[in-house]
Parts: C-alpha cells; sequence; structure tokens
C-alpha cells in the first residue's frame, strides 16, 4: 500500500476521473434520449392500439345491432308486425322481391334497408341512423367516432379536422359479407390528437435536463470519492502486476482494505502462485515432449514420466508398460532417488487398465489409490498407478503425463514398425537389400579397421519358379521362409542373413581366418536349402547357386563386392545344379567386359545401331530357297563386331533381349515386304528366343500383339527354341508355345542333339519343325556309324510329322548325303552365309536366274 504523504491525485487521475464521469455521463444522456423517444414511440403505438381496439369494438356491436335487428324482421313476420313494439327496425312489410337464401342490407338516404328470408316470404324492413348509431358519441373524451360508407361519412359525433400529422386514428371495417349480402363497405373510423396520446412522453422530456444535471453531479461526486479511497489499493494492485510481467511471481502484494481489492490481492496472489508451478509444470512437460520428439526410447520416457509424476503430485507412483514383445513388460517404481525396472509376464487377454491394475495387485505391498491407462492407437500398452489420496489438481497432472506417455508409446511403435518396414523383408524377417547394403558398408569399415577380412555370398536359387507354377504364389511365399529360416539357423551368430529379392539371399561373413571356413558353410547351407521342401503334401528340391567375393580383396565398395558375388554366382548356374565359386581375377576381366558390353549395348538399342542378317534356308530336292533366320548382329566402330556369344548372354541377364525381338520382328517383315516386292514367296522367317524370354508369363500374347501392330501375319513366323528351355517351368513354357502355335506361329526345336535332347522331347512338345545341329552334321562324309545315327533321327523325326532342317551344312558333300537321307531342309555357309537385305535380294536373284544352282554347288 502507498505511503499516506504520497501525493494521491496525479494530473492524470485527475482526467481519468472526468474521463471516467463523462464516460457514464455520455451513456446516459443516451439513454435517456433514447429512453424519451422509445416512451413516445410506445405511448403511440399504446394510443394506436386503443383506438384499434375501440374501433373493432364498436363495429362489432353495430353488426350485433344488424343481427339483432334481423332476428326482429324474422319475429316479426312469424306474430305479425302490428302486435309487437320493434326496437331497432321501422315500416316492417312483406318484400315484393323473391325469396332470397340470406338476407340482404341496403343502404338509404338517411337508414339501411333489410331485406329477410322467411319461411312464408321474404320480408323488409328499415333502420334509421339515429337508431343504428345511437350511441355515436359516447366515446371518451378527446377520442372522434365516424362511420364511412364506400369511404364517405356518413355520420360523426364530432368534426376530425386535424390534419393527418396531428392526429392519430384506426379504421375497422364491418364483416358484413358474412351474414348480409351486402354490396358496399361500411367502416368506422376512431381518431385522437397525438397530444393527448404524448402527455406522458411529455412531461419526461420537461424533466430530462434537471435529472440529467441531477445525475452527473450525484455521480461525479460518487466517482471522485471512490476513485480517492480505491486508487491506493489499484496502485497495488498495479505494482504486483508489473512484478508478474517481470517474471517475479512469488512477490505477493498486500492490500488490506476489506473491500474488493483486498479480495484482488488474495486471488491475484494465488493467480501468481498458479502461473509459477504451471511454468514450471510446462517446462517439464516441454523436456518430456522433447524427449518424445528425439525419438527416445519408451522406457526412457517413461522413467521421466515417472520422476515428474512424483515430483509434482508428492504421490508415490509406479509405471508398469508393455516391452516389444506382447507377452512381457516392465513394471518402473521409484524407490528413494533411484527407479527400479523389474521384468513381469503381461497375459494377452489383459485388455483393460482395471484388469491389468487387479492383475499386478499381488506385487504390491500398499494399495492403489488410482491408475490411468496407458492407451497405445486404442490398445491398453499400460497404466500409472498411485498410492495415496490423490485431488483434482493431481489427477489433471497424471492425466496429461500419461497422455504424453500414450504418445510416446504411439510414435516409439510406428517408429520401430517404420525402421522394420525400411530395413527387413516382411516375408521372412530378414534384412533387406537397403539394410543389407548399410551393414556390409559398416563390416567393410570395420574390417578395414582392424586389418581383418570378410566376405559376401551371394545365392540364388534354382527351380523356385516350379514350385510358384504348380503350387501357386502361397506355396512359393513358404518354401521362402523355410530356405530363409534353415539359412539363419545354420549360420554364425555373428553372420549377417538378408533377402536381396525374389529368390535372391546373400549372407555376410564379417570376419573369416581361411576360406575353409566359408567353403564349410557354403557346403552346409547348400546341404540345408537342396533337403526336400514339403509343400501340399508334395517333396521339392531346390538347388542354390552360390557366388563368394570377399573383401577387402575384391573390394570395398558395396555394390563392387555385390556385382562381384553376382558374377561369381552366375559362373556357378552355368554349369547347372548346386554348387558356390570365388571370384578371381579371371571372373573379374569378365566381369568387366560384361559391363562395358552392357553399356554399349544399351547405346546401340536406343541409336538403332544393332543390325539383322538373314540366313537363306532350302528345299533339298531342288535347293529353292523356302525360309530365311533372322540373326542379330551388332557391328561398332569402336570395340569392333560384337560375336552373338558375347552380347546375347548379357541381353538375357539385363532384360534387353527383349527388345532385340522387337528388331527382329520390324526387320523380318521389312525383309518378306521387299522380297515379295521382287517375286520371291518365302514361307517363314525363323526367329530364335531365350529360355530368359519365357520366364516372363504372357510372352505369347506380346509376341502376337507386336507382330499385329506392325501389320504381319503370325504365319510368316517361325519360333525357334533350344533344348534347355524345357529343363525348368516346361508346364509354363509348354503352355505359351501352345499359344504361339495356336495362332499360326510355326514352333521349331533349334540345335537338337547338343543338349539333354530325347525321343519323348520330340514326342510330348507342341513342334512342328527339328533342326538338327552341327555336331550330327559335320562327322556324315567320316563314318558311317555317323551316318546311321543322322539317318535315324531322321527317320524317328518324320515319323512324328515333324519336318528336319541340317543346320550347318558347310560342304557339297555334306549336302548331297542328306538328301540321300531324305533329309527336308538345309541351311548352312554352303548355300549362303547370313546376308543384309540388298545382298540377300541379288542372292535370291542370282538364284532365280540361274538353272545350274545345284551342279554348280
Amino acid at each position: 500500500m502507498a505511503a499516506p504523504t504520497e501525493k494521491l491525485f496525479s494530473a492524470g487521475d485527475y482526467r481519468f476521473g472526468l474521463l471516467l464521469i463523462g464516460c457514464l455521463l455520455l451513456p446516459l444522456l443516451v439513454l435517456l434520449v433514447i429512453a424519451a423517444d422509445e416512451l413516445e414511440d410506445r405511448s403511440l403505438q399504446q394510443a394506436r392500439a386503443h383506438l384499434e381496439a375501440g374501433a373493432e369494438d364498436y363495429a362489432l356491436s353495430l353488426l350485433r345491432r344488424l343481427q339483432h335487428a334481423e332476428s326482429e324482421i324474422r319475429y316479426a313476420a312469424a306474430m305479425g308486425a302490428a302486435a309487437f313494439d320493434l326496437r331497432l327496425v321501422k315500416n316492417v312489410a312483406p318484400s315484393t322481391d323473391p325469396v332470397a337464401r340470406s338476407s340482404r342490407l341496403s343502404p338509404m338516404a338517411r337508414g339501411f334497408e333489410l331485406r329477410v328470408a322467411g319461411t312464408s316470404g321474404a320480408m323488409r324492413g328499415e333502420i334509421p341512423d339515429s337508431v343504428l348509431f345511437a350511441d355515436l358519441g359516447d366515446a371518451p373524451s378527446g377520442i372522434s367516432r365516424c362511420i364511412y360508407l364506400n369511404d364517405e361519412e356518413r355520420v360523426c359525433d364530432q368534426g376530425l379536422g386535424l390534419s393527418g400529422a396531428d392526429r392519430i386514428s384506426a379504421e375497422y371495417q364491418l364483416p358484413l359479407g358474412a351474414g348480409f349480402a351486402a354490396d358496399f363497405r361500411l367502416s368506422v373510423v376512431i381518431a385522437q390528437p397525438k397530444s393527448v396520446a404524448l402527455q406522458q412522453a411529455a412531461f419526461l422530456r420537461e424533466l430530462l435536463p434537471v435529472s440529467f444535471l441531477g445525475v452527473g453531479l450525484l455521480g461525479g461526486a460518487i466517482a471522485f470519492a471512490c476513485l480517492r479511497r480505491r486508487l491506493r489499493s489499484a496502485r497495488a494492485v498495479q505494482q504486483a502486476l508489473g512484478n508478474m510481467v517481470e517474471g517475479a511471481y512469488l512477490q505477493e502484494v498486500q492490500i488490506e482494505t476489506g473491500d474488493v481489492f483486498e479480495d484482488l490481492g488474495r486471488e491475484l496472489n494465488a493467480m501468481a502462485r498458479r502461473v509459477d508451478e504451471s511454468i514450471a509444470s510446462m517446462a517439464d512437460l516441454a523436456e518430456l515432449d522433447r524427449l518424445v520428439l528425439s525419438g527416445a526410447k519408451l522406457e526412457e520416457i517413461a522413467r521421466q514420466v515417472l520422476l515428474l509424476a512424483e515430483q509434482a503430485t508428492s504421490l508415490s507412483c509406479c509405471i508398469c508398460l508393455r516391452d516389444e514383445t506382447p507377452s512381457h513388460g516392465m513394471l518402473l517404481e521409484l524407490e528413494g532417488e533411484a527407479i527400479t525396472r523389474v521384468d513381469v509376464r503381461l497375459p494377452d487377454e489383459l485388455t483393460t487398465g482395471v484388469a491389468l491394475v487387479d492383475y499386478l495387485l499381488p506385487s504390491f505391498d500398499e494399495p492403489v489409490g488410482n491408475y490411468f491407462s496407458v492407451i497405445h492407437e486404442g490398445v491398453l500398452s499400460g497404466v500409472l498407478m498411485t498410492r495415496g489420496e490423490d485431488d483434482a489438481r493431481a489427477r489433471k497432472i497424471l492425466a496429461e503425463l500419461v497422455e504424453r506417455l500414450s504418445v510416446a508409446a504411439t510414435s516409439w511403435d510406428r517408429a520401430r514398425a517404420l525402421y522394420r518396414q525400411a530395413n527387413f523383408d516382411t516375408l521372412t524377417g530378414l534384412l533387406n537389400r537397403q539394410a543389407f547394403g548399410d551393414r556390409l558398408a559398416q563390416c567393410i569399415g570395420v574390417a578395414r579397421r582392424r586389418a581383418t577380412q570378410g566376405a559376401v555370398l551371394f545365392m540364388d536359387l534354382d527351380r523356385f519358379k516350379a514350385v510358384n507354377d504348380t503350387e501357386g504364389h502361397l506355396a512359393g511365399d513358404r518354401v521362402l521362409k523355410e530356405v530363409a529360416t534353415r539359412v539363419s539357423e545354420h549360420t554364425r551368430s555373428t553372420d549377417i542373413v538378408a533377402r536381396l529379392g525374389g529368390d535372391e539371399f546373400a549372407i555376410i561373413v564379417p570376419e573369416y581366418e581361411t576360406e575353409t571356413q566359408l567353403d564349410a558353410l557354403c557346403k552346409r547351407v547348400i546341404g540345408e536349402i537342396r533337403h526336400p521342401i514339403s509343400i501340399n503334401g508334395s517333396d521339392y528340391s531346390l538347388d542354390v547357386s552360390i557366388g563368394v567375393a570377399l573383401f577387402p580383396r575384391d573390394g570395398t565398395d558395396v555394390s563392387a563386392l555385390l556385382m562381384r558375388a553376382d558374377v561369381a554366382m552366375y559362373k556357378v548356374k552355368e554349369q547347372s545344379g548346386s554348387g558356390f565359386a570365388f571370384f578371381d581375377d579371371q571372373l573379374n576381366l569378365a566381369a568387366t567386359q560384361r559391363i562395358v558390353v552392357e553399356g554399349e549395348l544399351k547405346k546401340a538399342l536406343l541409336s538403332g545401331a544393332l543390325g539383322v542378317q538373314f540366313q537363306p534356308k532350302v528345299e533339298l530336292k531342288d535347293l529353292a530357297v523356302v525360309g530365311l533366320e533372322a540373326l542379330i548382329r551388332w557391328p561398332d566402330k569402336g570395340f569392333g563386331n560384337f560375336t552373338p556369344e558375347e552380347f546375347v548372354p548379357v541381353a538375357e541377364d539385363t532384360g534387353l533381349i527383349h527388345q532385340f525381338t522387337d528388331v527382329l520382328v520390324i526387320e523380318a517383315l521389312r525383309c518378306m515386304e521387299q522380297c515379295q516386292r521382287r517375286g520371291y514367296v518365302l514361307d517363314s522367317v525363323a526367329l530364335n528366343m531365350s529360355a530368359k524370354q519365357f520366364a516372363q508369363p504372357g510372352l505369347a500374347e506380346r509376341f502376337l500383339e507386336l507382330i499385329s501392330r506392325h501389320g504381319g501375319n503370325p504365319g510368316d513366323f517361325e519360333v525357334e527354341v533350344d533344348e534347355s528351355l524345357f529343363l525348368r517351368e516346361s508346364a509354363s513354357v509348354i503352355t505359351e508355345l501352345r499359344s504361339l502355335r495356336s495362332a499360326g506361329v510355326t514352333i521349331a526345336l533349334d540345335d537338337f542333339g547338343t543338349g539333354y535332347s530325347s525321343l519323348n522331347m520330340l514326342r510330348t512338345l507342341p513342334l512342328d519343325v527339328v533342326k538338327i545341329d552341327r555336331s550330327f552334321i559335320a562327322p556324315l562324309a567320316d563314318t558311317p556309324a555317323s551316318r546311321n545315327i543322322a539317318h535315324r533321327v531322321i527317320e524317328i523325326a518324320q515319323s512324328l510329322y515333324l519336318e528336319v532342317v541340317a543346320e550347318g551344312v558347310e560342304t557339297a558333300e555334306e549336302l548331297k548325303i542328306l538328301q540321300s537321307m531324305g533329309c527336308e531342309l538345309a541351311q548352312g555357309f554352303v548355300i549362303s552365309e547370313p546376308l543384309r537385305v540388298p545382298e540377300l535380294l541379288e542372292f535370291l536373284s542370282q538364284r532365280a536366274s540361274s538353272a545350274g544352282d545345284q551342279k554348280a554347288l
């Protein structure tokens, strides 16, 4: 409180006081003026309402008189008019008008004529104005009444000489249409001077200035008295607020005036304490939020919640939360200054907070006072329990802490889910390719620092697609999970197993001493994978190819190591069956060459640098050209001509082989069109298709759509496949071949006799043509046994109604021997090497013009 010697009022205080009085009086003045105007309006409205009610009452009284007059006429008609004294109606007599269905009222010079329908005829009577309007002048003082007939004055008790602005009036029209068939309007008008209606409002306006002046003086005196009395307390409150603005919340204000300012000071002190507590609580909660947002572990956040709960509420608390495994949990409790953790088992059926508390009660020495459920995405994750009595404030604080703990549980669970989704394969639970690359980089760094050596094993399953095709993808998933389990169980705990995608797996061996250890690991993994896997009652045996790259010997870059392990793995695949191989210098050169070929091949496809050559196929009986084989060629100015043996395997592994088919089909159609223009009719053009192309479903549909898109006919094409195509996924391959064959495409088995050919294959496969490999043709001139074998093969194929083509025929002697064996078709250098289209046209022209081609050959 201010000292007594302190100057109480300053110039600003006086200005404030005058402003306060002005602010009080000005609204009062406006209010009084508005009230006076409102009083006038209400007085006028009330006067009009009275006039309207009077007009209606008088009009209804006239209507009742007319109805009474009607009754008198009816009575007179029934009893005889001369026998009674009629009060309203004069001159009652029978009416000469036809009998009407209702009464009719008509105006006369000084009254009204009323005709009434009766049982014996119509009666009429006259109602004088002096009788009908006898009480017209009985209106209260200051009020005038008039009767209007069709807007013309009929009769008035007083003159209505006042202008419309000086009087108020009301009009009411008699409802004659309801009971009287009247063709005129009869209305009552009542008027009153405005001055009479505004007598009370005029008195108030005369009193207004005096009242305002008196109220102003009295209000000013009271305002300055109150201001003088309260200003010291206000200054104390101002000082307290200033302290709060500066952050000094605990400097309490002392006001002892026994009035509202004392209450205000008390409330201000309480508010300051609450604000101080709230700021401290907000700081604690902000620190807790920081922990949540930083991705701290759930246990760390729970410990912080436990400390804040006991600090803010002084209650003994404990927290029970489910751990990463749903059936396990942790119980955190503050004992002294340390937080203890006890692992507990939590059954899955505990889905509510009360059930969880009841389950934990036997573990506590003291009873639980209250509990708060920790809910994570609608599922119970734990509880916070208190011991002792709590209050509303404590419950609010604990609820806020538990809410943040719930958010932390949700964030932690989502973070773990995102981490697993980003780093682990959803099917097998192994690391995925991205996480595998990160772990491999870490292992390479550790090996570099410790001067140790490690290895990467790249694995690819063989014959896995057969399981998918025969048993379905669900069965395939079961096989992959079983393989992942077997590999994980038969590797060391330090080894890292991953699924890179599809049927590809990999293992990181962070450290090894000798390559013998790696040999043993590869053999162990191969043995486990080759062990039959039972699916739907059938046993499937898989092969696996493993490529091994060592670090740092074979490289310290993740991509390079994986590529080299992949190269070693493909070396194993070329040999077929399960096995493993280490990457070496020879494979390094092959891998380097492979990279070069792949890069240049992509450029060649984009630039259209690949070319197609056509090798003629002739009928042996007359050596007439009946077909062509389209062969893709790759001339390169910088690297020289790449051979098919160099670039076709690369195209198969990279998927570029599908673009080869596009090039072959387009160029084959162009070639056939040019041949037809020159008059050379060919049966078909043969195209080679790789086994890798048949690995993707829908090959037949895409091939036929490609031919159709470029305006070709499927019957103009022959598809050549080799025997390796039928070693795996034979069911799907046969389906594709049958689709091609049913559309008109000829199917040829190429290189017969070089691989796993069998006579049963010729019998069961959807084939039209068998092409005997050069390995059968070359020995024909040397031994009778070779000729006998070739002859038997030709006979067997022809007995199965298959057309036989001898490929790789290089000498005229071989050609004659084949003719003698009854072989139908041949191709080879003795006839022509592969030619470009202009050279092919020239070749066909020469053969057409030369009748002695066969002799010349």
